[in-house]
């Protein structure tokens, strides 16, 4: 960079205004040797001065300067412009990059175009935070990916000031420059065209080039736009939910020997049925224990979500939805917060009946498991009970009714009015019998109130006669 020496003042000729004048010294063979006093006296000799105009295109005031071999550097009275005179050539200007030039560029288009600016560092920022909350990696893949993306902001910032700058044009109504114009264009093609001829600032070549190019794309859509409506019930969208690719499970298979220990118990009829109607109290203290939280990771042991699950096997068994445990690669059962089981194994699932069958591996206590009715046997209207784990919320117990059987697809699902919240996917539904009767596996959220739906649990006494028989 040069170095400044000198400073002066002198007087505008022609509103006699005061301004500033430095001597910049471009190296130390050519300095000026020209004083305050010298360009003090120069001002009362025209032959020794010269009339620049500023630079400044929206100003245009003649300023009368000294005459000297030095570099001068003046800032205009009237705008407040500050250039060099005589003008750096190319090679001047190479010599003086450096940081403080890179700064001061850089402020300059940040002040230029605040919003986008703003933009890309709000997305940055929000990829970074995203990625560091959730835990999606470590902080050496965060730090490597922050600055990756800051690289790619970056470029993406040279290149849109660049564009900016090329579209930016003084004096034009807002509605008739170049970047509004080109976003009309892609938005509302006949408004942009419109803009495009009345009063934008493209070249003719350019002009025709846009509009023969949206106007093309802009009838194309208009002749090939299908114009028939479709219209989809909640019915459609369950059938859509349940027909949905999903991930695969990734935990160990269980032993044919707790496979078959697990069926004998089921077509045991279970330990327990009530003659008698019970109320919503005596169900959950009696198999509320049974109620368990299913918590799944994925292969680096982070933590994917939650979801609930029953114990239908005095050996371990648990049921499920196979939403709850899809893509995990390890589980966790919790019976308690003081009662967790890390070793589990995988006894079936089935995707499209959203039914996972897991199991407590390598304890030797017996569980309480619950007693497994007959879902054929319902009728809309039926009283239910539904116990699981909303947001975690342990053994939560929810009431309603069968409000209808519905079969989708081929496939049988029970609709209820007992509530339904995240979490509470592979919860038990319970009869007033006591008998578990479907698993609560899908709500309305935000879409109907008080509109959910379960499993059938006679569809989970068929996969595990399934697996069995593998």
């Amino acid at each position: 960079m040069a170095n400044q020496s000198h400073a002066g003042k002198l007087n505008c000729p022609h509103c006699l205004a005061a301004f500033t004048i430095w001597d910049i010294q471009p190296d130390e063979e050519h300095v000026s040797s020209q004083t305050v006093e010298d360009r003090t006296a120069a001002q009362a000799n025209p032959s020794q001065t010269t009339v620049v105009e500023c630079p400044s295109k929206d100003c245009g005031q003649r300023l009368r300067l000294p005459k000297t071999n030095a570099v001068l550097r003046v800032r205009c009275p009237e705008c407040g412009t500050s250039f060099a005179y005589p003008p750096e050539t190319a090679k001047d200007t190479v010599r003086k990059v450096g940081t403080g030039r890179i700064k001061s560029w850089f402020m300059d288009k940040a002040r230029r175009h605040p919003l986008f600016l703003g933009l890309l560092l709000t997305v940055w920022s929000a990829y970074v935070v995203g990625h560091f909350k959730f835990g999606i990696m470590d902080v050496g893949e965060l730090v490597i990916a922050a600055l990756l993306s800051l690289a790619v902001a970056s470029a993406v910032w040279l290149l849109g000031v660049w564009v900016l700058d090329k579209l930016r044009e003084e004096g034009v109504a807002w509605y008739f420059r170049k970047w509004f114009t080109l976003l009309m264009l892609f938005l509302f093609t006949p408004l942009g065209i419109t803009l495009l001829w009345v009063g934008s600032r493209f070249r003719r070549p350019t002009k025709v080039a846009l509009t023969m190019g949206f106007g093309l794309l802009f009838l194309f859509g208009v002749i090939t736009r299908n114009t028939e409506t479709y219209h989809y019930g909640f019915k459609d969208t369950v059938a859509y939910l349940f027909r949905a690719d999903r991930e695969d499970v990734f935990l160990e298979p269980a032993s044919n020997e707790a496979k078959a220990q697990l069926w004998a118990e089921i077509i045991s009829g279970g330990s327990f049925r009530s003659s008698e109607r019970l109320k919503p109290q005596e169900i959950s203290r009696r198999w509320g224990n049974s109620i368990v939280e299913v918590i799944c990771k994925d292969k680096d042991g982070n933590r994917l979500g939650e979801g609930s699950g029953f114990i239908i096997g005095a050996n371990g068994a648990v049921a499920t939805n196979y939403h709850v445990v899809q893509s995990a690669h390890t589980v966790s059962i919790q019976l308690t917060e003081a009662e967790t089981y890390e070793k589990i194994s995988l006894v079936s699932a089935c995707a499209l009946r959203d039914i996972a069958v897991l199991q407590i591996e390598g304890v030797g206590k017996r569980f309480s498991p619950v007693a497994l009715g007959d879902s054929d046997t319902l009728e809309a209207g039926e009283r239910v009970v539904a116990i699981g784990n909303p947001m975690g919320l342990e053994k939560t117990v929810t009431t309603g009714d069968v409000s209808a059987i519905r079969h989708v697809d081929g496939h049988q699902f029970l609709q209820i009015s007992a509530p339904i919240s995240p979490g509470s996917s592979g919860g038990a539904l319970f009869n007033l019998h006591g008998e578990v009767v479907g698993i609560t596996t899908l709500a309305s959220y935000g879409v109907a109130q008080n509109l959910n739906f379960a499993v059938p649990i006679n569809s989970l006494k068929s996969l595990i006669r399934e697996a069995l028989s593998e």
